[in-house]
């Protein structure tokens, strides 16, 4: 029985630490962003005066996710994953859009994107 104490005392040990994690407040992995919560009131800020409800520039309309999914004139803008191979993410990324400049998006509402 004595045999057993070390092993004890690992699983002790174990369970400590673990504890201890949570107490410091380890931070959980990040929830993946809302289109309706995140997404959809910052393209609302952004982008609404040329892709929004009463126009839609090149026939692109970022009023919903299914309309994103649509494209426009150019084709796709979208690819849901993948953002590398979306055109929107690069536009914004290269300062092409908005096209307003006196409204840009920042760094993080473009890594939201």
């Amino acid at each position: 029985m004595k045999g057993l104490r070390p092993i004890h005392g690992m699983i002790l040990s174990l369970l400590v630490a673990g504890a201890w994690d949570v107490a410091l407040g380890a931070e959980p992995p990040a929830a993946a962003p809302s289109f309706e919560t995140d997404i959809r009131p910052l393209l609302a800020a952004k982008c609404y005066r040329s892709h929004g409800p009463e126009v839609q520039k090149g026939e692109v309309s970022l009023i919903s996710m299914e309309r994103l999914l649509l494209g426009g004139v150019g084709g796709e803008i979208l690819v849901a994953g993948k953002p590398e191979e979306s055109r929107l993410y690069e536009m914004v990324l290269k300062g092409e859009m908005p096209s307003d400049k006196k409204n840009p998006f920042t760094e993080q509402e473009a890594e939201l994107l």
